[in-house]
């Protein structure tokens, strides 16, 4: 550990007191010179967060903060109170450029503090903020208070302090949906002549959302260097409005669209717009799951030789062309003689590619090709590196895959690990997830241990909740409640626990059959039957996708619909 350095990261701390903290903290106390602290994968409690942030307070060298996962296990109660005094301690520290939040619940009862700080601090130039479990409202708070750094950095500015612009912004993994891109496409004019680097992935964000985003907002990004919406929903309306703004993107590096269904024609159109001329610095780009065709992959291979000098890497996984289409094997070709040309002995394997698995082997290595060909592409970077591809998401389900059968409930679970510790892995069923952290009664039952909050955890698919024609903090049509959500965040908080309380069955094992029959933390009652290789959860026929996880506190079963809705 240098001067300028200091870290606890990944050792697993329960820090609850001044006393826990004292510990660990002497070199930092004692250092004058510190600009980086690494934090991470601990957890803190309100009192060692106090006593933590007296200490930070006073470093005015520092320059940035890795914050990511400091409070897993902590009750949603304590976080509001122990982020406040890390955040304000962290507004006294002048230099302080680049924070990382990530991995911390950041919902409806806890944004606050970060609100307040986000608001405030005009050092700021790089914000790391994912898998936060935010949603719209949340996001759209947050959003609103870079706006509002904006003006305050405007206002210092013509005061005559010296004030950084703010450069790039993570904020992936958030459930951010259409409804808080109106606040995010303000905080990026507002911050328009500073930001390079936007990385918004997986948020759920629609075709009108991404439209709105890009023409109100990041077309007006003229220095943007890395746009990465990966596993949102462009279909050809956001495409189209993704063409008009690339040739005002002269400084493009990278363009990240994997997941993000352009669709044949919304691919040719974004084709098109690399081919204009405007996008001369372009080096990579994501293009995996898109229902790219065959007319597609020949109009990307006309932009790569009339608009795209610098490109060398292509990612195309999982498109409607066939690999040994003649358009790939030129692309291919191309990027090979760019590479004799341009590549250096220090390059990485896979820094000159085609991510496809029967073409890499042309630029790389043969005796690595096939490692490669299935592998992710190497993402995993520093959290504080803000330019860095952004980390890959979570691995998957912790048990079977969705195509397999629902797995005996009489197998043995982790008596060592609850649902909230295995909540997180289950990528297919996140957006559920994540609205689980927005209710701290819930939050705290999948955190204990005692047999009296043993649960099974009913939880819909991603994409069952993307086609909810409801959002779960919308009120019901049948509401004569005057206080409509989502105008009022009450209300909208009260909506998200019903709804996910009508998924939380307060008991596991779950004996099968209609003398299981239990009612749900909601009210509704429930049991669940087996016809053959199938489990079914009635009344309603909801069917079991799997079993993707089993902990010392119950299950979680995924299932393709939802309770009482």
């Amino acid at each position: 550990m240098s001067a300028e350095s200091f870290s606890l990261a990944g050792r697993g701390l329960k820090l609850d007191s001044k006393e826990d903290v004292e510990k660990h903290v002497q070199s930092l106390k004692e250092s004058s010179t510190v600009k980086h602290i690494d934090l991470s994968g601990n957890t803190f409690g309100v009192e060692a967060s106090a006593a933590l942030a007296s200490i930070l307070s006073t470093k005015s060298t520092l320059e940035s903060a890795d914050l990511h996962d400091i409070f897993t296990s902590r009750l949603l109660a304590e976080i509001p109170q122990a982020l406040s005094s890390l955040l304000t301690a962290l507004l006294q520290c002048p230099n302080l450029h680049t924070i990382d939040l990530s991995d911390n619940a950041f919902g409806l009862n806890t944004k606050d503090p970060l609100v307040d700080f986000l608001s405030k601090h005009i050092p700021l130039k790089h914000l790391v903020l994912n898998n936060n479990g935010m949603g719209p409202i949340a996001g759209t708070a947050i959003a609103e208070a870079l706006a509002t750094l904006a003006e305050k950095k405007a206002a210092a500015r013509k005061e005559g302090k010296e004030v950084p612009l703010l450069e790039s912004i993570v904020c992936g993994r958030n459930r951010l949906e259409n409804g808080s891109m109106a606040a995010w496409a303000k905080a990026y004019d507002a911050h328009k002549s500073g930001i390079k680097s936007v990385k918004m992935t997986q948020n759920g964000i629609r075709p009108e959302g991404i439209s709105h985003l890009i023409s109100a907002g990041l077309s007006k990004c003229t220095n943007i260097e890395v746009f990465d919406l990966q596993d949102n929903t462009f279909t050809f309306a956001g495409s189209v409005t993704l063409s008009k703004a690339l040739p005002g993107w002269p400084n493009l590096k990278e363009l990240g669209l994997s997941d993000d269904y352009l669709g044949g024609r919304g691919s040719v159109k974004v084709f098109q717009a690399l081919e204009s001329g405007n996008s001369k610095n372009v080096e990579i780009l994501k293009l995996e799951y898109n229902d790219i065709t065959p007319a597609g992959i020949q109009s990307l291979l006309k932009a790569a030789k009339a608009g795209l000098p610098q490109l060398r890497r292509i990612e195309l996984n999982g498109n409607k062309f066939d690999e040994d289409d003649p358009a790939v094997e030129k692309l291919s070709e191309l990027l090979s003689e760019r590479k004799e040309e341009l590549g250096k002995d220090s390059d990485p394997a896979d820094y000159w590619a085609i991510a496809t698995p029967s073409v890499i082997a042309l630029l790389v290595h043969p005796f690595v090709a096939a490692a490669l060909s299935s592998q992710p592409s190497p993402q995993a970077q520093p959290h504080h590196q803000p330019y860095s591809p952004q980390a890959p998401m979570n691995p998957g389900p912790v048990q079977p895959p969705s195509s397999e059968q629902p797995q005996d409930q009489d197998s043995p679970g982790d008596g060592g690990l609850t649902i909230a510790d295995i909540l997180p892995k289950s990528r297919n069923i996140n957006i559920f997830a994540s609205l689980t952290r927005d209710v701290s009664s819930i939050s705290d039952r999948l955190e204990s241990n005692h047999s009296r909050d043993n649960t099974t955890l009913l939880a819909p698919l991603n994409s069952v909740m993307q086609s909810l024609p409801r959002k779960p903090w919308e009120s019901k049509p049948d509401d004569t409640d005057s206080v409509r959500a989502p105008t009022n965040e009450e209300k909208a908080a009260h909506n998200i626990q019903s709804f996910v309380e009508e998924h939380i069955v307060p008991i596991s094992p779950w004996k099968e059959g209609k003398d299981g029959k239990t009612k749900t933390i909601g009210g509704q009652e429930l049991w669940w039957e087996q016809r053959g290789d199938k489990r079914y959860v009635m009344p309603g026929d909801l069917l079991v996708d799997a079993v993707v996880g089993r902990a010392g506190n119950g299950e979680i079963w995924a299932i393709k619909g939802v309770v009482n809705y």
